[in-house]
């Protein structure tokens, strides 16, 4: 009689926790079809499909009977990717992996958001996995891309041609020196600079001597090729900290911060020298420049140029192919 009443006692105990287990599971399944993301239910044991919610079917293209006890791996376009998963799965149990291609039913593929978790369904382990296509956000992603790519490019262009632009407002087209306007501005800057500092700055103004004979005589070609040999030897004879400009046709402005009177006299003459010995190639054609330097006294910047210019005429009146750094009282 006791053993019949045990009996019982079990068959009831197990009733109830199989009806549990039962309402568990049709819960489980209610959560999992209400889901709005494909949800499929793969064994560990078999590693096939037991279980797949509506938006697994509709997102594989396929009746969901013949699904089941398919092998998941069968909708992977990349077996590689199959066998990261598995292999992170056993590792850390929850596993995401993005940019997965895959492949429905019907041979249509898409790129999906995998996550797999552990689980148990109908008293198995199982992997459950949830699988969200992503195809049309990726490709938003590489619109994006694209434009933000396109953008890029786009400002790269605009600052090319804005330096481009702010190049030929303060170059000159020939010599590619500073110009006039531009030389004008830099002289204001560095004198507003060393007024605070009190450091030296000389500036020299030069003109070519007899300029119009070279153009009547070889032709403004040639006329245009010394305008440019003479500017390069300027450049080459001064140093980085130091501004040039072409001020006119033949005339030549050199900005020297931080030089004094001595040196940038030096400097004046190495570059007389330079050009006078300038070999052009042609028969007859020598070239010469005259310089006038000065070194700022406190002045605006225009009298500072005036000095300096009076300064060059006196050195063509002196004979020219000279540099003066002294102004002669009559001059």
């Amino acid at each position: 009689m006791r053993m019949t009443k045990w009996l019982e006692d079990e068959i009831v105990k197990h009733k109830l926790t199989n009806d549990k287990l039962q309402n568990s599971e049709t819960l489980f399944r209610g959560i999992l079809e209400i889901t709005p993301i494909a949800i499929i239910l793969v064994s560990k044991h078999t590693e096939r499909i037991k279980y797949l919610n509506a938006q697994a079917v509709e997102l594989l293209c396929a009746d969901g009977a013949d699904l089941i006890g398919r092998n998941l791996s069968e909708y992977f376009v990349n077996p590689q990717d199959v066998k990261v998963l598995n292999e992170s799965f056993t590792i850390n149990k929850n596993v995401s992996k993005n940019d997965i291609s895959m492949k429905r039913s019907d041979g249509s593929r898409f790129i999906g958001f995998v996550t797999v978790i552990p689980s148990i369904y109908e008293e198995e382990e199982v992997a459950l996995s949830c699988i969200v296509d992503m195809t049309e956000q990726k490709k938003v992603e590489e619109t994006l891309k694209w434009n933000n790519d396109c953008i890029i490019e786009l400002n790269k262009e605009l600052t090319n041609i804005n330096s481009n632009l702010i190049n030929k407002s303060i170059k000159d087209g020939l010599t590619n020196l500073y110009n006039h306007q531009y030389m004008n501005e830099v002289l204001e800057v560095k004198l507003q600079e060393i007024s605070k500092t009190n450091e030296n700055l000389c500036l020299m103004m030069m003109d070519i001597d007899h300029f119009k004979r070279v153009n009547d005589k070889y032709g403004h070609l040639t006329g245009d090729k010394v305008l440019t040999v003479v500017a390069e030897i300027i450049m080459k004879n001064t140093s980085n900290n130091d501004y040039i400009g072409r001020y006119g046709g033949e005339e030549f402005i050199v900005v020297l911060p931080n030089n004094d009177l001595e040196t940038a006299a030096a400097i004046a003459e190495n570059l007389r020298w330079n050009i006078s010995n300038f070999d052009f190639g042609l028969d007859g054609l020598k070239v010469t420049i005259s310089i006038g330097v000065v070194q700022y006294t406190g002045e605006k910047s225009n009298f500072l140029i005036n000095r300096a210019d009076r300064l060059l005429y006196q050195a063509k009146s002196n004979g020219r192919n000279r540099v003066e750094i002294k102004l002669n009282q009559i001059a």
